[in-house]
């Protein structure tokens, strides 16, 4: 379908005129509160350097950077000895503003994150060992934050849990369910929201 040049549409331009509205150049403007198709591609894999001040915490209390809902997780893991961390040492990701986040902010104000949209829970991690120049790249399946999950209440999870509740909860965690519950997109979930309130007057 081919649309006509409204350039030489006559109603318009008398319109146009009247409003005393010139001609001009239509230019996209680049936000940088939207993401890239790059960026959101970014997301997806290995994920996006972020200092903590670049996440924008939600008004549910979860987290994001720029337009979209995001996990966080520490970006550089210090090994002893140059082996491999256990998997006990990993870090965890998080998923709202919870009492570990707002610590960090505070104490290592300057620490590298990584946000992420990743749903496997296989983020990349910087393996450094001290004194030693050179850092190995590596993904790592990471557990949730507890204190995530309490600060959601995810599925009922709460601090009162024995240690053995919150393990088998953590371990039942799911990315693709929590996306599900908190949309990746926020300006759809925004517009979807509204359309919603507008059905419901």
């Amino acid at each position: 379908m081919k649309l006509p040049d409204y350039r030489r549409f006559d109603p318009l331009n008398g319109l146009r005129q009247r409003m005393g509205a010139p001609l001009g150049r239509f230019t996209a403007a680049k936000s940088p509160t939207l993401l890239t198709a790059a960026e959101l591609e970014q997301l997806s894999t290995t994920g996006i350097e972020v200092e903590l001040r670049q996440i924008r915490l939600l008004a549910d209390g979860t987290l994001a950077y720029k337009d979209c809902r995001v996990a966080v997780h520490q970006r550089d893991l210090l090994r002893a000895g140059g082996e491999a961390p256990q998997p006990t040492r990993l870090p965890a990701f998080h998923l709202a503003d919870c009492d570990v986040l707002q610590d960090a902010r505070l104490r290592h104000p300057d620490r590298s994150y990584i946000a992420s949209t990743r749903e496997d829970a296989l983020f990349v991690l910087r393996l450094c060992t001290r004194g030693e120049d050179g850092c190995e790249r590596r993904s790592e399946r990471l557990s949730v934050c507890q204190s995530c999950l309490g600060r959601l209440c995810w599925q009922e999870f709460e601090r009162s849990l024995s240690q053995m509740e919150a393990r088998e909860l953590v371990a039942a965690f799911s990315l693709t369910t929590f996306f599900k519950a908190y949309p990746k997109a926020l300006a759809r979930q925004l517009w979807s929201d509204a359309k919603r309130a507008g059905a419901d007057l």
